[in-house]
C-alpha cells in the first residue's frame, strides 16, 4: 500500500453538517474506513479478514445510503435524483473494485481505500453540505 497517498481518515469539525444522524453515520462511516486501513498496515490480514472489512464497508455504506435518501424523499428534497446517483454510482464503482479482490487482493484493496478516501471528503463536504443547508433553511 502507497501510505503516502493513503492515510486514516480524520473526523473535524468541517465535516460536520449539523444534523446528528448523518454526522454520527459519517463518523461511523470514517470509523469503518480507519479500522480497514489500520489492519491493512498491519500487514496480517488474509482473504477472509479484508473479505469481512470490505463487507462491512459497503454494508456500513448503503445502510448510510438508506437512511440519507429516506430524508431526502421525506422532506421531498429538490436535487435528491442528483444526490441518489451520487450514491448508486460509488456503490457500482465500490461493487466493481472488490470484484478485482478476486484477481489482485492488495491492488483492489488499496483501490477500496484511496476511492472512498477521496469520495468521502468530497461527498460530505459537496452534496451533503448542499443538502444539510437546504434541510437548516426549511427550519
Amino acid at each position: 500500500m502507497d501510505e503516502e497517498k493513503m492515510s486514516q481518515l480524520k473526523w473535524s469539525p468541517k465535516y460536520e453538517l449539523g444534523l446528528d444522524s448523518i454526522d454520527s453515520e459519517h463518523k461511523e462511516l470514517f470509523k469503518t474506513y480507519n479500522d480497514f486501513h489500520a489492519a491493512l498496515l498491519g500487514g496480517q490480514m488474509g482473504v477472509e479478514e479484508i473479505t469481512s472489512y470490505l463487507t462491512d464497508l459497503m454494508t456500513d455504506t448503503q445502510v448510510h445510503f438508506t437512511h440519507e435518501q429516506a430524508l431526502m424523499e421525506r422532506l421531498d428534497y429538490p436535487r435528491l435524483a442528483i444526490h441518489k446517483n451520487q450514491h448508486e454510482h460509488l456503490i457500482a464503482d465500490l461493487t466493481a473494485l472488490t470484484l478485482r479482490f478476486n484477481k489482485d487482493i492488495l491492488k483492489a484493496t488499496d483501490s477500496v481505500l484511496l476511492y472512498m478516501y477521496s469520495w468521502l471528503i468530497d461527498h460530505i463536504q459537496g452534496e451533503d453540505r448542499t443538502l444539510c443547508d437546504w434541510i437548516r433553511q426549511l427550519n
